[in-house]
């Protein structure tokens, strides 16, 4: 996404509806694991792919003898190796130190970064991230997929429909109101 970064840096770029973003289902998923987490997250993430590696890092904090068995029992190929420390932020909020994180990239502690959430949104195009190495920016895209915006569609009509048949929607956040 190379030229998403390029475009947000510009300021060419603009929200999309609709972008071409990817989907973990069915796809091929890869988690470095430090320990007993990184377990749980490649559990948690088998739910939605079949083809998932997990990358046991040396020093890792240990992996019991139930966790390799929850992964083998579940299908996860595991692999003893070093991965170059990679940070990928998604999330919503301010969850990490972003000035720490230039710092490390700057001073080669950190391989690479991928930052979808930042501190001030939309990005001017003035803040130090844009002149950090390995770094890549992108404006908050990482859940907006061809997959996700039809499932979204999906349940905005499943809902409609549930409505108008005077029925209550499969998904209502505030039940009280269907009394």
């Amino acid at each position: 996404m190379p030229h998403v970064a390029e475009a947000l840096r510009n300021g060419a770029l603009r929200y999309c509806p609709v972008c071409d973003g990817f989907e973990v289902v069915g796809q091929e998923v890869g988690v470095i694991a430090d320990g007993p987490a990184g377990v749980r997250e490649a559990l948690y993430l088998r739910d939605f792919t079949d083809q998932l590696t997990v990358f046991l890092q040396p020093g890792a904090r240990a992996i019991s003898d139930d966790e390799h068995l929850r992964m083998h029992e579940a299908g996860i190929r595991w692999v003893d190796a070093p991965i170059e420390a990679s940070l990928i932020n998604v999330a919503r909020g301010p969850v990490i130190d972003t000035p720490a994180v230039l710092a490390a990239l700057r001073d080669d502690r950190l391989g690479g970064a991928a930052l979808d959430v930042h501190d001030r949104q939309p990005l001017a195009g003035d803040e130090p991230s844009f002149a950090a190495p390995r770094l890549l920016l992108t404006p908050h895209v990482a859940g907006v997929t061809a997959t996700s915006m039809e499932g979204m569609s999906r349940g905005a009509v499943e809902t409609m429909l549930a409505l108008l048949r005077g029925e209550r929607p499969p998904s209502v956040v505030n039940p009280e109101v269907f009394r």
